[in-house]
């Protein structure tokens, strides 16, 4: 059950009690935003394959070569978006061909 209280609040009170609890929590969605900038950001098959310039049965050749590393969730098969990225870099924007598997 509610309870409810009145009081005799100055407007100006009143806004200095709003702005600093939407202050706080504005830092507080800042701050587990930051958190969670950190944790690891997978990729689909495709999207990979996208990045790679790559085909998907080139992908599947690559990541059964253990060229990349997967992460399978459920009946997903997910790359990590650093380590993809990373790979992107080492080609210097090139695409992979097929028999150049040394990523």
């Amino acid at each position: 059950m509610h309870e409810t209280i009145l009081l005799s609040i100055q407007k100006d009170e009143l806004k200095a009690i709003i702005k600093e609890s939407v202050s706080d929590t504005l830092k507080s969605i800042s701050a587990s935003k930051t958190e969670n900038a950190n944790l690891p950001v997978y990729l689909t098959r495709k999207e990979t394959a996208n990045l790679l310039r790559i085909s998907l049965p080139t992908l599947h050749s690559l990541t059964r070569l253990r060229r990349l590393s997967v992460i399978r969730v459920g009946g997903k098969v997910l790359y990590h978006r650093d380590e993809i990225l990373q790979k992107v870099i080492s080609l210097g924007g090139k695409k992979m061909e097929r028999r150049h598997y040394g990523i």
